[in-house]
């Protein structure tokens, strides 16, 4: 759980950036698991250098993804028992 709140939270966050980007410039490419994730990924970490800046974007992020997966979770286990 640790490493997911560390890490993965960061990659749905950066994803979900990414494909929002990508589906306001190239619609097509959007649908690609693989390029929004690197377009996010390198949005994020261009944005986490500027000091102070970049600790409140990293913790605000580590919020926001746990919160995604989180209810990515609870409305599948909800489709499960329906």
């Amino acid at each position: 759980l640790t490493l997911f709140a560390a890490y993965g939270a960061k990659l749905v966050l950066a994803a979900w950036i990414g494909r929002a980007i990508l589906r306001r410039t190239s619609p097509r490419t959007a649908e690609n698991r693989f390029w929004p994730l690197v377009l996010g990924g390198v949005i994020y970490l261009l944005i986490v250098q500027i000091p102070y800046v970049g600790l409140l974007v990293a913790l605000l992020a580590s919020l926001l993804g746990v919160g995604a997966a989180w209810l990515v979770w609870r409305d599948l286990r909800a489709r499960s028992a329906a």
